[in-house]
């Protein structure tokens, strides 16, 4: 599989076949990582972690290409002080 990543559209619909090939995967796998005639099998968990890194990369790919990123990581999201109540 090649891809031209020439655009930010390039970087979003990439992203967008690796959740949903991600997601495929995680709806038939078991909860928990398990081993069939000695080869292991991913669990839901390694699926969705596996999917996160991935999809961090892509983001990280895209800024680095000079384009904005196309998902906001939930730590760099602003702070917000709350106010005294009256």
């Amino acid at each position: 599989m090649t891809n031209k990543l020439d655009t930010r559209d390039d970087y979003i619909h990439l992203g967008a076949e690796t959740r949903a090939k991600a997601l495929q995967s995680s709806i038939k796998a078991p909860m928990r990582r398990g081993y069939v005639m000695g080869v292991s099998v991913e669990s839901k968990r390694d699926i969705m972690s596996a999917l996160r890194a991935d999809l961090i990369n892509i983001n990280r790919c895209c800024v680095e290409a000079g384009f904005d990123p196309i998902f906001m990581d939930e730590d760099d999201a602003p702070v917000n002080i709350p106010k005294p109540v009256k």
